[in-house]
C-alpha cells in the first residue's frame, strides 16, 4: 500500500524545490530572462497592439517554456556536478543579456528580435538610445527597476535559505519532464493562426537557433545594366520643358487617404484632386519598407540590394537615376527634407543619385518631431528661396521634398496639435497621431502647389506624389515599417498630375520598380531612355500582368520576403523557418494564412534567383571623400557623415571664419533679415 497523499507536505516540498532553484544563479537569470521579455511583450500587445490579454498570453508561451526549462536544467546540473556553477552562471548572465537586448528591440521596433535585428541593434546603438527615450511608455523602465529589485531580493533570500538547509531530492525525472515541456510547447504546439500572435510568439533563442540553421540565401550581384545613355542633343533642343516637382511622402500607408474611399482612416483632399485629375496607381507596393532602399528602387528603377547593409552607398556600386537624367538634359535639381540629413549618410546618397541641391534638417532646423523628423512645413521657406534663385535663367526645375512627420514616435507640431484639439479629432494613441500627421501632410502638399500657384509655376509643372513604405500599427504583430510586408507596411498611393497627363487608373500588382518607367513614359522627353530600358513596367500604357510577380523583402532579408502574383502573396518568414500564402482575393486583410499551392513553385524559384542576384558578400563597402551642399562633409573609408550643426556632437566638426561666413547659422540669418528694412 502506497504513502498517503498529503497536499502539504507535497506544496511545502514543491516550495523548497523553488527555493532551491532560486539560489542558483544561473536559473535566476532565466527566470529574469524571461520576466524581462514578458514585460517588453507586455508593452508591444497592450500599449502598441492595442490587443486583449489573452493575446500577450499566446506571445510568451513559448518564452515561458524555454527559459523556465532551462532554469530547472541549470539547476539540475549545479546540483549534481556542483564545478559547474560558474559555466552555469556565465550562459545564465548570457541568457538574461540577450533577453534584455531583445527587450529594447521589442520596445523600441515593436518587433521581436532575430539574429539581423541585434546586429543592427548593436550597429546603432545611439539611434536606439534616441528610440527609446523619445518613444518609451512612462511605466517601462520603473517597472523593469521593480521587477530587477524583486528578482534580485528573492534570489538573495533564497540563497540565505539553503545556505544551512539540506536540499530536498530533486530527481532527474522532474527536470526530463520539464525540458520535455519546453520541448513540445517550442515544436509540437500548434501554430495560432492569428499572424501577429504567430509571429511575435516566437522565442528569441528558438529565433536565433533557426536563423542560424537557415541556408544561406547566397550572394551573386554582378552590377546594374546601365539604360541607354540620354540623347543631351536631342533635349536641349525640347520645347517647353516642364518643371518636375517629387513629393514622397514618408511611411504613408495607401488606407490612410482619401484614395481609399469611404474606408479611408485619414481624409487627404488635396492628394485626392490630383487623383482625380490626372494618373493614379491604386496598388503599389514599396519593395523594401525602408526609406533609402525605397528612394533607389523608386529613383534609379532598380531592384535595391536585398540585405540589411546599404550597398546602394558604396562608390562601386553604380546605377543611372532619375536626377542625373534630368540634371543632364538641363534642369535644375534639388533634394529637401525635413529629417535629419545625418541619418544613413543621405548626403552622400542624394549625391550619388545626382541632385546639385540639397538641405535636410540640419540646414533647415525645423520645429523637431522626434529623434529622425521634424515639422515638413519648415521645407517650405528653403523651397521658395532656391525657386527664387533658380527659376530666372529659363532652365526647368526638377525638386523632390521627402516628408518625415508621419514617422515614429508620431508627434505632433503645434499647428496640427492646435487643428485637432479645435476638431475634436481623435488623437490619443499613436494610430491616431499617425492618422493626423497624413492629414498634416496633405495640407503641406496643398501648400506646395500654393508655392507653385504663387509663382505662376502650376501650369508647366508635373506634380508626383507617391509613399516610400506604409507603416504598422501591430495588425500583424509589427510595429512601423522595416521588418513589415503586410499590406500595411509596403502598399502606398501613387498619383501624377499636371501638363500633358491624361486621367488613367492603373490596374494590377504594381511595384515601386516600376516608377521610374512609369515617369519616364508620363513625361515623354526626348532624351531620357525610353521606358523599356528599366527592369519595371510602364504603367501609363499598361496594366500589370497577373502572372507577373512583384517581389517584396524585409530590411533583414534573414527575416522576411516574398512576392505577390495575382491574388495570391507568398510570404517567406527564413528565420522561423515557414512559408505560407494569403489569398488577397478572398482575404484582403490577411488573417488565414494557407499552404503553398504547386502553382506557385515556379515563381518560388524566381525569387530565389533574384534574391541571390541582388545581394552583396566578402567584399568591403567603398566610401570616397564627399565635400559639398554647403556644410557636408562626408570623409573618405567612413560610414558617417558630419555636419557643424549636428544634432549629436559626434558628428560635428568645426568651421573656419571664412567657412562661418559664407554658410551663416539660420540665426544669424534670420537676425540679418529682421535688421533689413
Amino acid at each position: 500500500m502506497g504513502r498517503p497523499f498529503h497536499p502539504v507536505a507535497v506544496a511545502r516540498t514543491f516550495a523548497l524545490r523553488l527555493i532551491h532553484l532560486a539560489a542558483s544563479p544561473a536559473a535566476w537569470a532565466c527566470v529574469a530572462a524571461f520576466a524581462v521579455t514578458a514585460l517588453a511583450k507586455l508593452h508591444a500587445v497592450r500599449l502598441l497592439w492595442r490587443r486583449p490579454t489573452g493575446a500577450f498570453a499566446w506571445t510568451i508561451a513559448e518564452d515561458a517554456a524555454v527559459y523556465l526549462g532551462l532554469a530547472a536544467l541549470f539547476g539540475l546540473l549545479e546540483r549534481r556536478v556542483p564545478r559547474t556553477r560558474p559555466f552555469t552562471a556565465v550562459m545564465g548572465l548570457g541568457l538574461f543579456l540577450l533577453a534584455v537586448a531583445n527587450g529594447v528591440y521589442i520596445v523600441a521596433a515593436g518587433d521581436q528580435g532575430s539574429l539581423a535585428a541585434l546586429a543592427a541593434l548593436w550597429d546603432r546603438s545611439r539611434d536606439v538610445a534616441d528610440i527609446l527615450r523619445d518613444g518609451l511608455a512612462p511605466w517601462v523602465l520603473p517597472s523593469v527597476a521593480v521587477a530587477a529589485v524583486a528578482a534580485l531580493a528573492a534570489h538573495l533570500y533564497a540563497r540565505r535559505r539553503t545556505r544551512d538547509a539540506a536540499a530536498p531530492a530533486y530527481p532527474h525525472a522532474t527536470t526530463i519532464a520539464l525540458a520535455a515541456l519546453a520541448a513540445s510547447v517550442v515544436f509540437f504546439s500548434p501554430r495560432p493562426r492569428d499572424p501577429a500572435v504567430r509571429r511575435f510568439g516566437r522565442n528569441l533563442l528558438v529565433a536565433l537557433g533557426r536563423g542560424l540553421a537557415a541556408p544561406e540565401i547566397g550572394a551573386g550581384f554582378q552590377g546594374y545594366a546601365a539604360p541607354k545613355a540620354s540623347n543631351t542633343a536631342a533635349a536641349t533642343a525640347e520645347a517647353d520643358l516642364p518643371n518636375v516637382v517629387l513629393v514622397i511622402l514618408e511611411s504613408t500607408r495607401y488606407d490612410h487617404t482619401s484614395l481609399a474611399g469611404a474606408d479611408a482612416k485619414a481624409k487627404t483632399p488635396t492628394l485626392a484632386e490630383l487623383a482625380a485629375d490626372g494618373f493614379e496607381v491604386p496598388v503599389m507596393r514599396a519593395v523594401v519598407p525602408h526609406t533609402t532602399k525605397a528612394l533607389w528602387t523608386m529613383l534609379c528603377g532598380q531592384l535595391p540590394l536585398l540585405q540589411r547593409e546599404l550597398w546602394e552607398l558604396s562608390g562601386d556600386v553604380e546605377a543611372v537615376c532619375l536626377p542625373r537624367m534630368l540634371r543632364d538634359l538641363g534642369y535644375h535639381t534639388a533634394f529637401f527634407q525635413s529629417a535629419q540629413g545625418l541619418f544613413e549618410q543621405r548626403a552622400r546618397l542624394v549625391h550619388k543619385l545626382g541632385y546639385d541641391h540639397f538641405q535636410p534638417w540640419e540646414d533647415i532646423r525645423g520645429f523637431r518631431l522626434g529623434y529622425l523628423a521634424s515639422d515638413d512645413m519648415s521645407m517650405l521657406r528653403p523651397l521658395e528661396a532656391w525657386l527664387d534663385r533658380t527659376r530666372g535663367d529659363g532652365r526647368p526645375v526638377f525638386v523632390t521634398l521627402l516628408t518625415s512627420s508621419t514617422h515614429h514616435p508620431y508627434k505632433l507640431p503645434p499647428w496640427i496639435q492646435r487643428r485637432v484639439e479645435e476638431e475634436g479629432l481623435p488623437h490619443d494613441t499613436d494610430a491616431e497621431r499617425y492618422a493626423r500627421l497624413v492629414e498634416g501632410e496633405d495640407t503641406f502638399l496643398a501648400a506646395v502647389l500654393d508655392v507653385l500657384s504663387f509663382r505662376s509655376m502650376r501650369d508647366r509643372t508635373v506634380v508626383i506624389v507617391v509613399g516610400d513604405h506604409g507603416e504598422g500599427f501591430g495588425e500583424h504583430g509589427v510595429m512601423q515599417h522595416d521588418q513589415n510586408i503586410y499590406e500595411e507596411g509596403v502598399r502606398v498611393p501613387f498619383v501624377v498630375a499636371g501638363p500633358g497627363i491624361e486621367r488613367r487608373v492603373a490596374r494590377g500588382n504594381a511595384s515601386a520598380l516600376d516608377f521610374l518607367p512609369t515617369v519616364v513614359g508620363l513625361l515623354d522627353l526626348a532624351g531620357l531612355p525610353p521606358p523599356s530600358a528599366f527592369p519595371g513596367l510602364d504603367l501609363s500604357t499598361h496594366d500589370v500582368p497577373d502572372d507577373r510577380p512583384s517581389y517584396l523583402s524585409c530590411w533583414f532579408t534573414e527575416r522576411c520576403r516574398g512576392f505577390v502574383v495575382g491574388h495570391h502573396k507568398l510570404m517567406d518568414e527564413r528565420e522561423a523557418g515557414e512559408r505560407f500564402v494569403f489569398d488577397l482575393a478572398a482575404d484582403p486583410d490577411e488573417r488565414n494564412p494557407l499552404p503553398v499551392p504547386e502553382a506557385l513553385a515556379p515563381h518560388v524559384e524566381a525569387m530565389e534567383r533574384v534574391f541571390r542576384e541582388h545581394r552583396i558578400e566578402h567584399r568591403e563597402m567603398v566610401h570616397p571623400e564627399f565635400r559639398g551642399y554647403g556644410l557636408w562633409w562626408c570623409p573618405e573609408g567612413d560610414d558617417k557623415c558630419k555636419h557643424p550643426r549636428a544634432r549629436h556632437p559626434d558628428f560635428r566638426y568645426p568651421l573656419d571664419r571664412e567657412t562661418v561666413r559664407r554658410n551663416p547659422p539660420k540665426e544669424l540669418r534670420d537676425a540679418k533679415a529682421r535688421r533689413r528694412p
